[in-house]
């Protein structure tokens, strides 16, 4: 066995203590067998009597029953030289059977393996102290008993048991193989065994891509290997896993609530998140979750943290993707409530914070992408926005591709929401360099809201600021001008003068003022959406960085420099501290600041924040991008310097 050592010493001071039955709980293939059994490998000499009893699983039923293995185990009815007659029923005889045990004098220890909640039983007792320990393993927490919960193995035990079937292997690979499977102690067993008979397998990477990909059932894994946990018959990993985790037992509203589980990341989930997410109605329906949840957890099927969360094990997260039929209506509530998480106020939000819903995001797009629901797409909509926050446009313009495509045919050409996406995906597109594609997209849009809305609505004017902006990218300084002035004026007319949506649309139009040399006016423009947003947002808000980048440049074209250059270094920090070294808006932000310092005589630090801008770039764009290729321009110009040409 590896590792445990510290599990077998508190499992041995736990027994030695306890008045009550210990039972080692934990979720089916985590160890519990092994670890007891080990215990009385190393304990044997300690005991003057040793019972098992194995309480086998009807694979048929999906149930066990302690009664009636006890009554019908030949072994221990020879040993006690007990002969039963037969017309007894199953429970006198196991009464016979503790009776006998609770006779034998000296220090015994009584092992129970496998036991299910039919355990604690009015009517038949266990033999007792102080001549009898019992110890028992079990997927269901007995909270009567003493419990001993056994959790996965560490990431450094989990790797010395794969490799101690499989050899010594790649370690950044077998890591991820170990992250994904929570460090379960027979899937890694069985995983190991299986990768060991592989002739085609080159490396554990395979099979870090067949379990990302839902495919333990494929041919390439169905080696028969030999487990002890499978009383060392010849199996497939796939299909003693599933034997492992058998769903007989459960309710059809049971199996409905780990679908749930199945199809979200394996996060813990607070009981009050839960009724949110799901839509659940306050009294009955709240009532019966909770009692759903205890159920599933005494069962096993859901483990619960200190703080009453309810949290799911990636590896039986795996099986039931298997073994539950997953479909969109049992997941319906989940799609919206995730969707609405992922969405994003401007008048309030900060972007920042709903990144912790992308993976859910994805999870449930991984489940449903091929539905063809309204929810969806919605969904797809969202995700790709805070996928475009992330930086990441080319997995933003796949899904708004996607969304569009989908309300092209459920809603017409000139549909309220077929403008908006069409308006989503051009900013997109203007990410990515391709203004000509975006500036189409977004004059549809213009065209389909004033149709819908009238002139002064503020969906107009969003649209419009969108159109607006793709212009400035084409140097298409007076449409844009011209553009912006209108949304300025709706936005005031239809939020007054201190509203987040006016902010923005003056820091727009402040840009697009430096282009045409009006620096007053947008310095005027910057430095009020700057102390708007300062005191509506605070200074950890992405904004803030964005208001104060626009402002520099326009003071470098003033000549300031060392103005321009104290405020990119606080937007610098705060777009660091927000999206981290590899952000495209870090890039602009160090290529701006790098162009100020070329100005400040200061080559050594421009270069390095030039060079660091155009490996963002590079890796995220590719050499042709608009914002590469500036970058390159700039950075030949600092190397030239620093050569002293």
């Amino acid at each position: 066995m590896v590792g445990r050592e510290t599990e077998l010493e508190d499992l041995k001071t736990l027994i030695e203590q306890s008045e009550k039955v210990v039972v080692v709980n934990g979720l089916g293939g985590i160890g519990k067998t092994t670890l007891a059994k080990r215990y009385l490998a190393i304990h044997n000499n300690d005991y003057d009597h040793i019972a098992f009893i194995e309480v086998s699983v009807d694979e048929e039923k999906g149930q066990s029953n302690f009664i009636s293995a006890v009554a019908n185990d030949p072994i221990i009815h020879e040993n006690l030289g007990i002969t039963l007659n037969p017309k007894l029923d199953e429970t006198k005889r196991t009464r016979l059977i503790m009776n006998g045990l609770q006779q034998l004098e000296g220090n015994n220890l009584l092992f129970i393996d496998n036991a299910t909640g039919d355990l604690p039983t009015s009517q038949v007792t266990l033999p007792t102290p102080p001549r009898w320990k019992v110890l028992v393993t079990s997927r269901v927490r007995l909270d009567q008993f003493a419990l001993f919960a056994l959790d996965s193995l560490s990431m450094e035990d989990g790797k010395i048991l794969f490799e101690k079937y499989a050899g010594k292997v790649d370690g950044d690979a077998l890591e991820e193989l170990l992250e994904l499977i929570d460090c379960h102690t027979l899937t890694i067993e069985l995983l190991a065994k299986t990768y060991a008979k592989s002739l085609t397998m080159k490396n554990v990477g395979e099979l870090v891509d067949y379990l990302k990909s839902n495919q333990l059932h494929h041919e390439r894994l169905a080696k028969e290997i030999t487990s002890e946990h499978a009383n060392n018959k010849e199996i497939t990993a796939y299909s003693h896993l599933l034997s492992a985790f058998i769903l007989t037992d459960l309710t059809d509203r049971e199996k409905w609530l780990l679908k749930q589980f199945t199809v979200l990341p394996p996060k813990p989930l607070t009981v009050e998140f839960l009724f949110d997410l799901l839509e659940t109605k306050i009294g009955e329906e709240q009532e019966e979750l909770s009692d759903l949840l205890q159920s599933l957890h005494k069962k096993g099927w859901l483990q619960e943290s200190r703080r009453q969360e309810f949290f799911i094990h990636r590896m039986i997260q795996s099986i039931l993707s298997y073994q539950l039929e997953i479909n969109f209506q049992d997941s319906k509530n989940l799609v919206e409530g995730v969707t609405e998480l992922l969405s994003f106020d401007q008048a309030k939000d900060n972007p920042i914070d709903k990144f912790q819903w992308v993976e859910w995001g994805e999870n449930l797009l991984h489940w449903f992408k091929h539905s063809s629901e309204p929810e969806v797409f919605s969904l797809m909509n969202n995700l790709a926005l805070r996928y475009q926050d992330l930086g990441d446009y080319q997995k933003a313009a796949l899904l708004l591709e996607e969304t569009l495509d989908s309300d092209l045919k459920n809603f017409g050409e000139n549909h309220s929401t077929v403008a908006r996406t069409r308006s989503n995906l051009a900013v997109v597109y203007s990410y990515l360099g391709d203004y000509q594609k975006a500036t189409e997209l977004l004059e549809k849009a213009v065209e389909s809201d004033l149709q819908n809305f009238g002139g002064n609505h503020s969906t107009v004017a969003r649209t419009r600021s969108n159109l607006a902006l793709s212009y400035l990218d084409q140097k298409d300084y007076q449409k844009a001008v011209k553009l912006l002035e209108k949304v300025l004026t709706s936005d005031l007319q239809n939020f007054g003068e201190n509203h987040p949506t006016v902010a923005r649309t003056r820091s727009n139009l402040a840009v697009v003022y430096r282009k045409l040399g009006d620096y007053k006016k947008s310095i005027e423009l910057h430095e009020k959406a700057l102390e708007f947003d300062l005191k509506k947002f605070g200074e950890s808000h992405p904004k803030l960085a964005t208001r104060r980048s626009n402002l520099a440049l326009t003071y470098q074209d003033l000549g300031k420099y060392q103005k321009a250059a104290d405020l990119l270094e606080i937007a610098l920090a705060s777009e660091l501290r927000s999206f981290g070294e590899n952000h495209p808006n870090v890039a602009r932000c160090q290529l701006n600041l790098g162009a100020v310092l070329i100005n400040l005589k200061e080559y050594q630090e421009a270069h390095k924040l030039i060079e660091r801008a155009f490996k963002i770039f590079i890796d995220r764009f590719g050499a042709s991008h608009p914002d590469t290729e500036r970058t390159k321009g700039w950075l030949d110009k600092v190397k030239g310097l620093l050569a002293g040409k």
